[in-house]
């Protein structure tokens, strides 16, 4: 390049830096590279802006969800207290509904010894009948104790462990209780013969009497089940000619399947109470 057109340029670029250095010194009005610089900064400083906006939002946004949440941990702690005292009330009043007969038997015969226990399990099969309850020898139950459900003979305790015990109903097959028909006072022996629904009455003398739905009450003849307790009611009786024995079935009144509770009782402290009735 010439030397000439080199140093107009450089003169030419001097003047403008002079120029513009005089008119930021001695006007102060803006220029065109103010304006220009203006427009080229507000994109930056409208992004800058909404990315300060948004952060605070989302600052805003985290502190309120903490708070929330701290509220909904409480709140859903508060739920399950409540679901868990509803659960205890539900349980506690059917446990109620469950035992006002039982616990009016309790009040009328008013023994201390008698021992209040829940049905866990009950086996009603062709083998064997029997049930098993939640109470054993650490709370004073013993073995030939009997299971009572108002005025009515469940079956004996016929094993007992530290924490449950054994009932061996009245229909099981090994049980055999001493009874009489209520109305005619007919004698004879209660045996069960693993069915639930039916237990039979022998040894019934032909010179007694019979009658259809006559109540049976045991007897407490013998050193296990106590006097005063109903067995069940005649369903079925015949004699046949020149026999010596009724043929008698009875139904037991009380269905072991729907109750959930039973009295544990000591026999001959029972039969004791019923001989002064």
């Amino acid at each position: 390049m010439h030397p000439l057109i080199k140093r107009v340029i450089k003169l030419s670029c001097l003047a403008g830096l002079m120029f513009f250095l005089a008119d930021r010194c001695l006007f102060f009005n803006q220029g065109f590279l103010e304006r220009t610089a203006s427009k080229i900064a507000y994109p930056f400083l409208l992004f800058s802006g909404g990315i300060s906006d948004l952060m605070q939002g989302w600052t805003e946004s985290k502190n309120s969800y903490q708070t929330l949440a701290t509220k909904f941990d409480t709140l859903k702690l508060d739920y399950m207290n409540l679901i868990d005292q509803f659960i205890e009330l539900r349980a506690t009043h059917k446990q109620c509904a469950s035992i006002p007969e039982i616990t009016r038997f309790n009040e009328r015969y008013n023994k201390q010894n008698n021992v209040m226990a829940k049905i866990l399990l009950r086996h009603l099969d062709t083998d064997e009948h029997y049930m098993l309850i939640n109470k054993g020898t650490r709370h004073g139950v013993a073995k030939d104790m009997v299971a009572v459900y108002q005025n009515h003979l469940l079956g004996r305790v016929h094993e007992t462990y530290d924490w449950y015990s054994k009932i061996l109903l009245i229909t099981d097959q090994r049980c055999s209780v001493a009874a009489y028909a209520s109305s005619t006072q007919a004698a004879g022996i209660v045996k069960g013969f693993n069915n639930d629904t039916r237990c039979t009455f022998n040894y019934v003398s032909h010179l007694f009497t019979v009658k259809d739905n006559d109540m049976v009450i045991s007897s407490g003849q013998g050193l296990v089940f106590p006097e005063g307790f109903c067995l069940g009611r005649i369903c079925l009786q015949s004699i046949k000619e020149k026999a010596l024995y009724h043929h008698i079935e009875i139904e037991p009144i009380v269905n072991v399947r729907l109750i959930n509770f039973c009295w544990i009782v000591n026999g001959l402290a029972v039969e004791g109470t019923t001989a002064q009735r």
